[in-house]
């Protein structure tokens, strides 16, 4: 996976979509900090936007999928996705927010596929969701 050195008006752009994708998930917060934002539903993290974590040059967004689907995704798409560290082995997958094509309708469904996984049952039934959609 090549690197990208992540810039402020990258990380910035990325941010604010996705805050705009986050507003239309039921009682959706987020709390920014300088270099990462946290997604919440109630208590629940359902979402991570990292810009240049621990110095790795990368803008990108951590988000929980569903078991086994962080590795096919990674292996169908080594450029987009790459396994997160330490959340990773919890069903996690990182993508990549930082590459010349962004796929953002990609992007939206990994946001509202880990706030269905994360979020508390009364907020996640809230959400349109089926095993069609997966496919």
């Amino acid at each position: 996976m090549g690197k990208a050195k992540g810039t402020a008006a990258v990380a910035k752009k990325a941010l604010d979509r996705l805050i705009g994708i986050a507003k239309d998930l039921p009682e959706a917060k987020w709390k920014v900090k300088i270099h990462y934002a946290q997604f919440l539903a109630k208590s629940k993290t359902f979402g991570w936007f990292l810009n240049n974590h621990r110095n790795d040059g990368l803008v990108s967004i951590y988000c929980k999928v569903f078991p086994g689907e962080n590795a096919a995704l990674i292996h169908s798409g080594p450029d987009r996705f790459y396994m997160p560290r330490y959340v990773g082995m919890h069903g996690w997958v990182a993508y990549r927010l930082d590459t010349p094509e962004v796929d953002w309708e990609e992007v939206a469904e990994l946001v509202k596929t880990s706030y269905y996984l994360s979020a508390p049952p009364k907020l996640a039934a809230l959400v349109r969701y089926s095993e069609e959609e997966r496919l």
